[in-house]
């Protein structure tokens, strides 16, 4: 599919883009999407929370180089494709620094590139800059950067050494 057969999905700037259902077009491309997940990451499952309002999750296991397994989550909400889909690792609950602090305390960091968490330990992954998502934007790529990010932590866990530089490095550390 060409980049010009998704620009019927932009709204202008001033339109809200909260809670205004988007009809069969959205949930067309979410299934394309899905299609796309299903052939290349089938760990990766997805669900419709609400079809109409275009809201589900993709959700499945990550196995790190070292076969530690993490639970991945990302969460489409309301408007998808949109709006940014959240993007959470849900298990372990909750992950410790290596400093043994637990990593959702932090906040926001781009040094760990994480969003914060919830009170319940579960840590929210930063995998595209808010202003740079629109419907063209692939909900694999977000999930192939959540399995990079995995091999950044657990090299932070080995080193101490923010996930930013192993990134930055785009080599193992140790």
């Amino acid at each position: 599919m060409s980049e010009a057969s998704f620009t019927y999905f932009r709204l202008p700037p001033e339109w809200p883009t909260s809670l205004v259902p988007l009809g069969l077009g959205a949930a067309k491309l979410i299934e394309t999407q899905t299609a796309i997940m299903s052939k290349y990451l089938p760990q990766y499952t997805f669900r419709w929370k609400d079809k109409s309002w275009c809201s589900g999750d993709f959700e499945g296991w990550c196995q790190s180089a070292s076969g530690r397994r993490y639970l991945l989550w990302l969460h489409l909400p309301p408007n998808s494709p949109l709006v940014i889909p959240r993007l959470f690792v849900k298990s372990p609950e909750v992950l410790p620094m290596h400093d043994g602090r637990p990593l959702h305390t932090i906040g926001t960091s781009h040094d760990f590139h994480v969003l914060g968490g919830n009170s319940m330990g579960i840590t929210e992954l930063c995998h595209h800059q808010r202003d740079q998502w629109d419907c063209t934007c692939c909900y694999a790529v977000a999930m192939c950067k959540a399995a990079i990010w995995v091999e950044g932590y657990e090299e932070h866990l080995a080193t101490g050494v923010p996930i930013a530089e192993f990134f930055r490095q785009g080599t193992r550390l140790r």
